[in-house]
């Protein structure tokens, strides 16, 4: 029975299909190709709208100069940025200032020139500057000052010989480059200004808007008087009056150690010596404190007294001056400090020092030279030394000097060559200005019977650059030919 059974199963199977359990998933094919683009989508929202970029702005950048004081003409100076300046630019300077002419130099550049009423209000004012449709305006870009401006001077004197510094200072910026100024010891018809005989010479020079500073050098002969410092501002000018002060020089006897003390700035010791026959003087200042103290002295010949048409003042930086007395009177030196220039001053202590005269006149110092057609003789010259030599030609002749440097070790290092009559009064003269040793006077005509100086001397000069005081010296070679 269970056989038949089964072949009956069998036999269902095969006729209906019985299922059977599930099999294992088979492995993932390849790709398939890709699929057609889709359709475009819808477009997306608008974005905002772009700013457009800034254009260039112009303005006014800079007015020069920046004040003007009432009643002056003055030429000022407008710069711009991004501006169109040309021939029909017009520019408005307000009330109380005309316009005179307006130049463009180029599109960011103009020079304005104009005339500031006497009566023009006081005080900062608009600056406008009109090309075709460009209209520029700058606030507060002018600056009027009132005309009476405060000026004070920094020295209440001046002695006679004084080398002094004086500063003019102004209570408000009043000063600028049109601003020019002069010592005057008075006026002429005209109202110009008469140059001040009592000072030997000065400068002026324009510190900053407020502050003007001079230079003088008092003249040591100077009497009872005064000076105006004149400036000259807006087209006025404003006098500050100084006096001068005689200054009454102590005596310096020869070969006498005299003690002196600067004890204030821009301070001065005067003295004098007499010369009754000529010759060669040299004065000796020794300061106590080297350091701090740098002397300056100074030389004048007899009032009045040009040599030949050399200005009768010896000017030497340095301890030790020596000058050719050729003129018979008195002589005056003066003691100061570094140039007076304010700079330094003597201070609670002052500036002590010992000062000396020493001189020997010419026939002393002289050697006689033979009267052949060709005569040499060599020598040495120290610092500050002058060699002398006589001279009395037989017959009218013309002469030539000549000096040449010695051995190289020893040469003249710089030499001077003068020639000087009977009574030292100075015929010609040749100094190459530190070239060499040798000089040259050629062609001096000479009178027989008479007598004749012919100087050899080497001379100093001031090296600014920290080398002081610096002299020839040296070996040298006189040759006379005739």
């Amino acid at each position: 029975m269970r056989k038949i059974r089964f072949l009956c199963l069998a036999i269902l199977t095969a006729a209906w299909g019985c299922s059977g359990a599930d099999g294992a998933p088979g492995e993932k094919g390849d790709e398939g190709p890709d699929g057609e683009r889709g359709e475009k989508g819808d477009d997306g929202p608008a974005g905002q709208d772009g700013q457009d970029s800034d254009p260039p702005v112009a303005a006014i950048s800079a007015v020069m100069p920046s004040s003007v004081v009432q009643g002056e003409t003055v030429a000022i100076t407008v710069l711009g940025e991004d501006t169109s300046f040309d021939e029909t630019t017009t520019v408005d300077l307000a009330g109380g200032l005309t316009v005179d002419a307006v130049v463009a130099g180029s599109p960011e550049w103009l020079t304005v020139t104009a005339t500031v009423a006497l009566d023009a209000e006081v005080g900062g004012r608009e600056i406008t500057v009109t090309t075709g449709d460009q209209v520029l305006t700058l606030p507060d870009g002018l600056v009027v000052i009132e005309l009476a401006p405060e000026l004070s001077i920094s020295v209440d004197s001046l002695a006679a010989g004084q080398f002094a510094y004086a500063v003019i200072s102004a209570r408000d910026s009043v000063f600028n480059q049109f601003t020019s100024a002069e010592v005057c010891s008075g006026y002429d018809e005209e109202g110009a200004c008469i140059a001040a005989e009592d000072l030997l010479f000065y400068s002026v020079e324009l510190n900053d808007s407020q502050h003007l500073s001079f230079i003088v050098q008092v003249d040591a002969f100077a009497e009872d008087g005064s000076v105006d410092f004149v400036v000259n501002v807006g087209g006025s000018r404003y006098a500050l009056t100084v006096p001068i002060t005689p200054t009454i020089p102590a005596e310096l006897a020869e070969n006498d150690i005299v003690s002196g003390n600067i004890e204030e700035e821009n301070g001065l010791d005067a003295y004098s010596f007499t010369v009754d026959e000529v010759g060669r003087y040299t004065v000796q200042i020794t300061p106590s404190d080297a350091d701090t103290f740098r002397p300056h002295l100074e030389i004048f010949g007899p009032v009045g007294g040009f040599v030949d048409g050399l200005y009768p003042m010896i000017d030497v930086l340095g301890n030790l001056a020596a000058i050719n007395a050729t003129e018979a009177g008195v002589y005056t030196v003066v003691v100061s400090d570094d140039f007076n220039d304010g700079v330094v001053g003597g201070g609670a202590d002052g500036y002590s020092y010992g000062i000396q005269l020493s001189g020997s006149e010419f026939p002393d110092l002289t050697s006689d030279l033979e009267d052949d057609d060709t005569a040499t003789v060599a020598g040495t010259i120290l610092a500050q030394q002058i060699d002398i030599y006589r001279l009395t030609p037989s017959a009218d002749s013309t002469v030539t000097f000549d000096v040449t440097d010695g051995e190289e070790i020893t040469a003249l290092t710089d030499s001077a060559l003068t020639l000087y009559d009977a009574a030292f009064v100075e015929i010609a003269g040749v100094d190459d200005n530190w070239d060499s040793g040798d000089e040259n006077l050629a062609d001096q005509a000479l009178t027989g019977g008479a007598t004749y100086y012919i100087a050899v001397e080497g001379p100093c000069y001031i090296d600014f650059f920290g080398g002081g005081m610096i002299c020839g010296t040296g070996d040298y070679t006189l040759t006379v030919t005739r």
